[in-house]
């Protein structure tokens, strides 16, 4: 099953890096990250993650736990899961020779293992994004600032959150490392690729994302109706994602008749039945915030129109000027959003050889394989630092 993914353990010698990445929740997006990363045998990395996230549609995925070099800790939260706490015993933070900590001012819990292993004189590493999702005019936006300063370094997603970090101040002369945030492996991705489809065949459209309210999919299924009432189409709406607007969107669904052309697959992990619906949709859609979704599409060949005034991710570095492979729209428009659609629904100018250009783009930018380097680069220099 291409999804089998089981992560065996290494053995490891006892000469080499000892790393604990500590996490409130990894979901599945993560998996062929961590699979690379313990089967490396230049760092002797152990995982503690929580089940799940500050929000709870983000659960830990159960084949990353598959792999005992993962420890499943105890995550509480408080204040309306506005901060939380780790229950991880001490002496699991301060034995290896490098901490790698989520970059999250509301895990409480890291302000303390920062503070414990500068007076152990061990060294830390922050990991995520330089600003909360509000950018760095946020509130909290100066709490990082400050939790950088205290550690020895971060790890960031992208070259611009590198020039972001490095230009905002709060780095105080600590060094800032890029790991590309990505899902799949090069060689993966290409085992997986469908066989040719045919432009004429491929009118569907897919959106892939949790279905709550910041991701607006109540846009998508109503400029969908749109569209086809424009357009004689037998086109079909792959929504793939769960959350607790499902309900709500099938009633919608009903209501405008379209029980025939939408379909809800739920959450899917399995990389092949993703790589199944992409294949035959003309475009992807993100209706609202992007962050993973973005990568996803390109990495499989498939362009993607994404919402222009939001706070997104910064995997929208990936789109450009290239309407053939990405075009932003007009927040909230859904008449401009069913245009859109149409165009890319009826361009059968877009070939095979199109998207495996696409696909070649967004792989030499977004790969597990450069996101594995980038992330053991960030380990090594961080360590080769302190024996100077």
């Amino acid at each position: 099953m291409l999804t089998d993914v089981r992560l065996a353990t290494p053995s490891v010698n006892s000469d080499v890096l000892k790393v604990a990445v500590i996490q409130m929740a990894m979901g599945d997006y993560r998996r062929q990250f961590v699979q690379q990363l313990v089967k490396s045998e230049r760092l002797n990395c152990t995982f503690y993650v929580g089940e799940e996230y500050f929000k709870k549609s983000v659960r830990t995925d159960a084949e990353i736990l598959a792999t005992n070099r993962v420890k499943m800790v105890r995550n509480i939260y408080a204040f309306s899961r506005g901060v939380g706490f780790q229950i991880i015993k001490p002496w699991k933070v301060l034995q290896p020779d490098l901490v790698v900590i989520e970059y999250n001012p509301r895990v409480l819990t890291n302000w303390v293992w920062i503070i414990v292993r500068r007076v152990a004189r061990k060294r830390t590493l922050g990991w995520g994004h330089v600003w909360p999702r509000k950018g760095p005019e946020s509130k909290t936006a100066f709490l990082r600032k400050i939790m950088l300063r205290m550690m020895d370094g971060l790890i960031v997603y992208t070259e611009q959150q590198k020039k972001e970090a490095e230009s905002s101040g709060g780095c105080a002369g600590k060094k800032v490392y890029v790991a590309p945030n990505a899902l799949y492996s090069a060689s993966f991705v290409r085992s997986i690729c469908k066989p040719q489809i045919t432009p004429e065949f491929r009118r569907d459209i897919i959106s892939v994302g949790r279905l709550v309210a910041e991701k607006k999919p109540f846009v998508l299924i109503n400029a969908f109706n749109e569209f086809l009432k424009n357009c004689d189409s037998d086109s079909r709406l792959h929504l793939v994602g769960d959350g607790p607007l499902r309900e709500a969107l099938s009633s919608r669904v009903d209501e405008l008749g379209l029980r025939g052309r939408v379909r809800f697959h739920g959450h899917v992990s399995d990389p092949g039945v993703l790589a199944g619906l992409y294949a035959v949709s003309a475009v992807s859609v993100v209706p609202g915030f992007a962050g993973l979704s973005v990568t996803q599409s390109l990495i499989f060949g498939c362009p993607v129109l994404v919402s222009k005034n939001e706070d997104h991710a910064p995997e929208v570095v990936l789109l450009d000027d290239d309407r053939s492979r990405s075009q932003y729209f007009d927040t909230d428009n859904e008449a401009a959003l069913a245009k859109l659609i149409e165009a890319y629904v009826q361009n059968e100018s877009l070939t095979e050889a199109d998207r495996e250009a696409i696909v070649d783009y967004a792989l030499d930018k977004f790969s597990v394989d450069a996101m594995t380097e980038g992330f053991l680069s960030a380990v090594e220099g961080c360590l080769a630092d302190a024996s100077r």
